[in-house]
């Protein structure tokens, strides 16, 4: 997708990109960070499932303050 900037064009290798990175976060965990590049008319639509994933984050945040330390894991 080519791009422009204030009227100038970004060369392909600067241009957005979509991309998550994989790394072992312990013995069971995996961690993963993205950076996505949306288009505008793609702005609103991702906010509303932003919106369902915080709700994600919320809960977890409400287990964490209702017991600190998680259970173990069963073997």
């Amino acid at each position: 997708m080519p791009v422009t900037v204030d009227g100038w064009k970004m060369p392909r290798f600067i241009g957005p990109g979509t991309r998550a990175a994989f790394t072992k976060g312990g013995q069971t965990e995996t961690m993963v960070m993205e950076d996505t590049v949306l288009f505008e008319d793609e702005v609103n639509p991702v906010e509303e499932m932003a919106g369902a994933a915080r709700a994600v984050y919320d809960k977890i945040k409400e287990v964490r303050a209702a017991s600190p330390q998680p259970k173990e894991l069963a073997d």
